[in-house]
């Protein structure tokens, strides 16, 4: 009998402290302020977002904009800033992806080519088309250098474009470039591209945004 007791009075504890615990967090949790936390991007956002798709979807699966500005929709999340060239304000021109800090989860394959960004090297790119120019841009703000390629099947040929950015918003990965020359003196098989875009037309994509991201 006396355990019986006992049990239901260790029970009765128990309840009351997990009640206490549990009211108490809630306390703490309204005492602390809000913080707006970034979410993680889509990993297939090119293969579901690519030229042509009309800027209904675009906001359907990447959400409000960040920004929208000179005729960008800018998209700003922890792993990625993605920005979306309009066409006619109706349908995608051009979708860029810059990611700010490369690492082991930052990955988004670049539909239907055997590429991945963050894990491709320009040397990669290369394989893919010999030919393929590298062309630069820079401030003292930023500093940019790219290729741009026309890859498809019939009926669905894009322009890809793959290069290095270092911004505000983005750092880049190491690289050594040729001032004498205005070249790239690095192996361009060490060096990974940190931007990947998709466009209907030749040079649609070379223009990016950064300061919607700063």
């Amino acid at each position: 009998m006396l355990e019986q007791v006992l049990s239901v009075f260790t029970k009765l504890g128990g309840s009351l402290a997990g009640r206490g615990a549990d009211w108490a967090l809630e306390q703490l949790k309204q005492l602390k302020r809000p913080r707006i936390e970034l979410k993680r991007a889509p990993e297939n956002v090119f293969s579901h977002l690519p030229p042509g798709t009309s800027l209904a979807r675009v906001r359907e699966v990447l959400g409000t904009p960040h920004r929208e500005d000179a005729g960008f929709y800018s998209f700003r999340f922890s792993d990625a800033l993605i920005q979306v060239g309009p066409n006619d304000r109706e349908s995608v021109e051009s979708i860029s992806v810059v990611i700010p800090q490369l690492g082991r989860r930052t990955r988004f394959p670049v539909y239907p080519l055997p590429l991945v960004l963050g894990k491709a090297t320009l040397g990669d790119v290369l394989k893919l088309d010999p030919e393929a120019q590298i062309k630069k841009e820079f401030s003292s703000k930023y500093w940019c250098f790219w290729t741009e390629s026309y890859f498809g099947f019939p009926g669905l040929y894009r322009h890809y474009l793959f290069g290095v950015m270092e911004a505000p918003c983005a750092q880049p990965p190491e690289f050594e470039w040729d001032h004498e020359n205005e070249r790239l003196k690095s192996d361009p098989n060490t060096v990974r591209v940190n931007w990947a875009a998709v466009s209907a037309n030749q040079g649609a994509a070379e223009t990016f945004n950064f300061w919607a991201f700063v």
